[in-house]
């Protein structure tokens, strides 16, 4: 056809196929003798029926040279038909949530359900807060009102030592020893004083500088007094740490600005960059939200419940009227 419209005749079979060589002479060979006696199935079947002797050769060499794979097999594959033959089914064996997700939980449910996120959010976000400001105690109570204590514990008095398991922290903390001689210099863990053990026990045994080890190992209460108080040391340490000179002086002698707007520029910036800090936050969990679809999704269904539909609608109804229409 394109060679017609070309204004050109097509190609013969023999003149695409090219001159007739030994290897396009032995390839004619087979076919013809594949429409004569069908020895192309023959040769098909042998190979596969070598292929399967040499797999199953293999796997024989295998089992001679380790005979337990045969016992793991066959333990296996018994383990698998009693599962299969349980009258109860096998969904009672796996754990809680994996059932209520199989039995309870939908795709609309996990594009809808979005309370852990939530709940993430909210409470170390109240947490964020804190470390904002010298709070007083009254501030402190409502900033974690609500809140599960432990979990504020947890945050504030926990040390990094304490989250490990306790084998762990075992090997790792010099053990208790016996005072060798009545009234010796030495800690009350054995050691003697101002050696790097006793400073390690010391300092484990002690926690948290003015609020103590956490509830659950034997610590006070934590009160709202002593988180107060604790931020304010932290305060306090921090700004000794920050011995470098300040900018007021450099840019005063600069460009002639009274260190007076520069000290109130400095606090502005202060305050400024923990609501940046609290912002990015928000906006890298917004990101993730809007980059997830499902998530996506779920904040889409937000925002339509929002007082802005409403007002765009029109407060009677009409607008939402004329769309269902």
């Amino acid at each position: 056809m394109r060679g017609k419209l070309n204004g050109a005749a097509p190609m013969s079979a023999a003149a695409l196929r090219g001159a007739g060589g030994a290897a396009e002479n032995f390839v004619e060979g087979l076919r013809r003798l594949q429409e004569a006696c069908g020895a192309g199935n023959v040769l098909g079947a042998t190979g596969a029926a070598m292929v399967l002797s040499g797999v199953a050769w293999g796997c024989y060499r295998v089992m001679l040279a380790c005979p337990y794979l045969l016992c793991i097999l066959v333990g296996v594959l018994v383990m698998v038909v009693s599962l299969v033959m349980r009258p109860g089914g096998l969904l009672v064996l796996l754990p809680e949530f994996v059932q209520d997700l199989l039995l309870r939980k939908t795709v609309f449910d996990m594009l809808y359900d979005d309370t852990n996120m939530q709940n993430m959010s909210r409470k170390w976000g109240r947490m964020l807060l804190l470390c904002y400001g010298e709070w007083a105690p009254a501030d402190i109570r409502v900033v974690t009102a609500g809140l599960d204590p432990a979990f504020v514990d947890t945050v504030i008095r926990r040390t990094f030592l304490q989250h490990l398991p306790a084998p762990l922290r075992t090997v790792l903390l010099p053990s208790p020893r016996p005072v060798p001689v009545p009234g010796a210099l030495v800690a009350p863990g054995g050691w003697p004083r101002g050696s790097p053990e006793e400073a390690i026990q010391t300092a484990a045994a002690t926690g948290v500088s003015s609020v103590g080890v956490p509830s659950d190992l034997g610590g006070p209460p934590l009160s709202a007094q002593k988180i107060s108080k604790l931020l304010k040391e932290k305060a306090q340490d921090k700004d000794k740490r920050i011995t470098e000179p300040g900018l007021d002086q450099a840019i005063y002698g600069v460009f002639g600005i009274w260190p007076t707007f520069l000290r109130m520029g400095e606090t502005i910036l202060g305050r400024a960059w923990g609501l940046f800090t609290v912002s990015t936050l928000i906006a890298s969990l917004s990101a993730a939200c809007l980059y997830l679809p499902w998530s996506r999704g779920m904040l889409l269904k937000g925002l339509a419940r929002l007082p802005m539909k409403q007002a765009i609608l029109g407060a009677d109804g009409a607008g939402g009227g004329r769309l269902a229409e």
